[in-house]
């Protein structure tokens, strides 16, 4: 997919669903995670995924510290990973969401080149329904527009700051 139909995709979100469809799922629309890769030899690294979910698919930004990279896991891609696990599209949806909108401690996360322009995200983590350890891997693309994530970070930084301030304002005026 090239970066056009990324983007094209992606400003298609706001319009494709709304925020009862994801409320009926259980999961949220947009979340932002910081997930602490594996330790090769060169220390432990961190990126920051932020993830847009759909009903039957899923768009995905890592943010590495240099570069901007994307992956839009389409319904086919879904289906077909879905398929492949023996589960519904809805229940393993569900697994990418909850192990890549926060990180796991029993899970590893690693990030690997596949070339200069791709990267492979990789998830292992122990499936207690299956039980199993299961591997997801995700192709991302290097985009140019690293901008957009960048002040998707700060703007959620400055309000969850914001908002907790609020809180703890409310709290000690609580206490008086």
């Amino acid at each position: 997919m090239t970066e056009d139909q990324i983007e094209e995709d992606m400003a298609l979100r706001g319009t494709m669903n709304s925020d009862d469809e994801f409320a009926a799922l259980g999961r949220e629309n947009e979340t932002y995670a910081k997930l602490q890769l594996a330790d090769v030899g060169n220390g432990a690294q961190i990126i920051y995924v932020k993830g847009t979910w759909y009903p039957t698919h899923f768009l995905m930004s890592v943010m590495d510290g240099y570069d901007t990279w994307v992956c839009n896991a389409t319904q086919e891609f879904v289906a077909h990973e879905a398929s492949r696990w023996g589960i519904e599209v809805v229940e393993w949806l569900d697994r990418m969401h909850a192990h890549f909108s926060q990180h796991h401690l029993q899970s590893k996360y690693a990030f690997m080149s596949v070339d200069p322009d791709v990267k492979m995200l990789e998830c292992s983590f122990l499936d207690e329904m299956m039980e199993e350890r299961l591997l997801v891997k995700l192709e991302f693309h290097k985009t140019t527009s690293c901008g957009s994530m960048a002040y998707d970070l700060l703007e959620l930084l400055v309000d969850t700051n914001t908002k907790q301030y609020s809180l703890r304002k409310r709290l000690v005026t609580f206490k008086d």
